[in-house]
Order: structure tokens, then C-alpha cells, then sequence
């Protein structure tokens, strides 16, 4: 019987949305908060996003274990095996909630922390993506992941550490 996998990611991936609909990836957002308004990733342009971070400095959560079950269960209830690869779990609770939503999927559901941020997640996720299409089960390159996590590096140019100081 041949494996129908699907990939999920984050929306901290940062993958062009050409990519993600060329290899059905699927991208669960984050949330991003102006004091106490909150958007999922994704739902304000670049111009809102800017406007409000003058009002009020933005920061960012993990999407919920329940945003994640719901990815997930309409996923498996196709029949589909998922493969997670989330932004590091040293760096934010994505990880522990896709961890936690999969619980109830048994083996349907694996979650695997890319130990990466921004694109360095992405790419690991485009990878994956790349080989459920080319067929190879989830078996056969999950191991091959593991071993891209500590050969990905991310440089990130900051204008300011304004912002990233503020948010922790």
C-alpha cells in the first residue's frame, strides 16, 4: 500500500506561498499580538502589519494544540500520513504544541523539531515535501532530516535590536 504523506509546517518557515502551493504544503500560522489585539499569521498585509507595530511593538505565540489537531485530523481523516516540522523548540512552544495535538493521532501524526528558525525551517520542510512527492515513504527520509538540522544555518541581519529585545 503506498503512503500518502503530507507535510505541515509553521508559518515562522518562510516559504514564498508559489513553493507551498506547488508542494501542498501545509502551513499552520502563528499568532501575532498588538497588545491586545491578536491575528493569525498571514491575515494583515505588510503595510497593516507596519502600521500597527508603530501603535504597539509586536510579538509573537505558538499556534494552539487545538489549531494543530485540527490540521492534523482533517489530514489523517483523508488518510494521510503527516510529517510536522516545526520552528526549535528552544526558541518557542510550537514545537511542544504540535507534539501535544499529535498525541492523539498515534503514529498517523510525526512531529519533528527542525532545531532552525525562518527558512532554515522552511528549506527542511521543502526537502520533505520534495521526497513525499518523489514517493519515498516517511520511514525512508525521515533519518535523512535529522542529519539536515545541524548542517542548516541561518544568518539574520538585525537594522535594530529594538524589537528582538523586546521581545525576549
Amino acid at each position: 500500500m503506498e503512503e500518502s504523506i503530507c507535510i505541515v509546517t509553521d508559518s515562522n518557515c518562510d516559504l514564498p506561498q508559489s513553493v507551498i502551493e506547488q508542494y501542498q504544503i501545509t502551513v499552520v500560522p502563528l499568532i501575532v499580538r498588538f497588545g491586545a489585539e491578536e491575528y493569525e499569521d498571514g491575515m494583515l498585509s505588510v503595510e497593516e502589519f507596519w502600521d500597527k507595530a508603530v501603535q504597539a511593538r509586536p510579538s509573537t505565540s505558538q499556534p494552539s494544540v487545538g489549531k494543530f489537531e485540527e490540521v492534523f485530523e482533517h489530514l489523517v481523516a483523508q488518510g494521510k500520513q503527516v510529517l510536522c516540522l516545526t520552528l526549535t523548540g528552544k526558541h518557542s512552544g510550537t514545537f511542544n504544541s504540535a507534539q501535544l495535538a499529535a498525541q492523539r493521532f498515534g503514529e498517523a501524526v510525526v512531529v519533528f523539531d527542525t532545531l532552525s528558525i525562518s527558512l532554515g525551517t522552511g528549506l527542511q520542510a521543502l526537502v520533505a515535501a520534495q521526497a513525499a512527492q518523489a514517493g519515498r515513504t516517511l520511514r525512508g527520509f525521515i533519518g535523512r532530516l535529522g542529519g539536515l538540522g545541524g548542517s542548516v544555518y541561518v544568518t539574520v541581519l538585525l537594522y535594530t535590536l529594538e524589537h528582538l529585545w523586546g521581545g525576549g
